[in-house]
């Protein structure tokens, strides 16, 4: 009898556990679906840290660079670069990430125009005729300002996410699936296992979302607090606030949740206890 007993409270135990992993994993994957493998996502982080105005002031700043060389004052070219440009390059570059499609630079006059104007408003406080060979230098100047706004808005390495998410994402559908079906069949074995009384089971099921909380709240919680995120060595001012930004949303995901499902077994385990003492009250 006593060995049944152990038995039973052992059976108990391990679909306790069993089911708390597979929902943590099916809530895990989830959230990597939704965060890291959706552009959506991306697209409101980068609206969140303003990241097209940042990206604009370096390219900004790089040009700048670039006319010192052609005796352009840094000042003269301050605001050379509109934001509209970039706003949608930007955008546009991220719906191609993660659809797959080849990102070409788009309206490219936009930059050039507002460049000209800058240009030619300078030269004439300048008093400086903008002859033939004066005008191609400027060409060239314009061309090279494409080019730099080009090299900040298409990052190589996020290309290469971007190709890795598209190839994982019918996988990691699948695997959704698989846990999920997993789950219901290890729930369904849960209500099937036979228990002295029926708070008992509830209770199970307390323990399960208390469990999977804690999993899913704990080390996300841990490197949020931690300060590991701020310690990230990214050069570039506005890619470290995105970086971090997004990082530290992703984490509040995951400790949000978490408490949730704590919540919830909280909730679950006072019903259980309303259901016990009433029982008890009965005998």
């Amino acid at each position: 009898m006593r060995n049944r007993h152990i038995m039973s409270n052992f059976i108990k135990i391990l679909f306790t556990f069993l089911c708390a992993t597979v929902l943590s994993a099916l809530v895990i994957t989830m959230i990597v679906k939704v965060t890291l493998l959706n552009g959506t996502f991306i697209l409101y982080e980068t609206r969140k840290v303003d990241y097209t105005a940042g990206i604009r002031e370096e390219v900004a700043a790089r040009i700048q660079d670039e006319g010192r060389a052609s005796g352009l004052t840094p000042e003269v070219l301050k605001n050379a670069v509109p934001l509209i440009f970039i706003q949608n390059n930007v955008e546009n570059y991220i719906k191609c990430i993660y659809s797959g499609l080849p990102f070409q630079l788009s309206n490219q006059q936009l930059l050039n125009d507002s460049l000209q104007l800058t240009i030619e408003g300078y030269a004439e406080q300048q008093q400086i005729d903008l002859t033939p060979e004066v005008q191609q230098s400027v060409d060239k100047f314009k061309e090279r300002a494409v080019e730099i706004a080009q090299e900040y808005i298409e990052l190589p390495y996020l290309i290469n996410f971007g190709n890795k998410a598209i190839r994982f994402k019918s996988t990691l559908n699948l695997i959704l699936v698989m846990l999920l079906v997993t789950l219901l069949l290890l729930m369904l074995i849960m209500l099937k296992i036979k228990v002295t009384a029926r708070h008992i089971r509830i209770r199970n099921f307390s323990y399960i979302f208390l469990a999977s909380g804690l999993t899913l709240t704990a080390f996300p919680l841990y490197f949020y607090l931690s300060g590991k995120i701020e310690r990230l060595g990214l050069t570039s001012k506005i890619m470290y606030q995105f970086v971090t930004d997004y990082l530290k949303t992703f984490l509040a995901i995951f400790i949000g949740i978490g408490g949730i499902f704590c919540i919830i077994a909280v909730i679950i385990w006072l019903f259980s206890e309303k259901m016990r003492r009433r029982i008890v009250r009965k005998k």
